[in-house]
């Protein structure tokens, strides 16, 4: 999709690191790639990371592929810094409608961690690799 190439070759040399330092790394479960990288699948494993973490755990999100910033190009540095929106671009995106965007976003990362920190239970820590081509 979009011409991105490596992303498997990108996954496999980080599943293999995590895994030298004792994560554990569920490949069926855990890593989406290809067309099985939709907005809704990358979410819902999301959600899943919710309710499956314990407290000292710590948890690996990485996206590899495209992204971009989303902001008004003529605002100011300091507008500029408070609007925008930083915005990752799974295999669905040109699925999406006006009403039904297919990206994921950091305000959908932040409320992720809002529902670890409303639960009441200590979050883990977590490591987000953010990795855009």
């Amino acid at each position: 999709m979009w011409g991105l190439v490596g992303v498997q070759n990108s996954l496999r040399r980080l599943t293999a690191s995590l895994r030298r330092r004792l994560f554990t790394v569920d490949e069926e479960r855990d890593v989406l790639c290809g067309e099985a990288a939709t907005s809704r699948a990358i979410l819902t494993r999301l959600h899943y990371l919710v309710d499956e973490t314990q407290p000292g755990d710590t948890v690996v999100i990485a996206l590899i592929g495209h992204g971009l910033l989303v902001g008004d190009p003529g605002a100011d540095p300091e507008t500029m810094a408070r609007s925008t929106v930083q915005v990752f671009i799974p295999s669905d995106v040109d699925t999406s409608t006006p009403e039904d965007c297919h990206v994921i976003t950091g305000l959908d990362l932040s409320k992720m961690l809002w529902t670890w920190s409303v639960t009441g239970s200590e979050s883990p820590d977590l490591l987000l690799l953010r990795i855009y081509r």
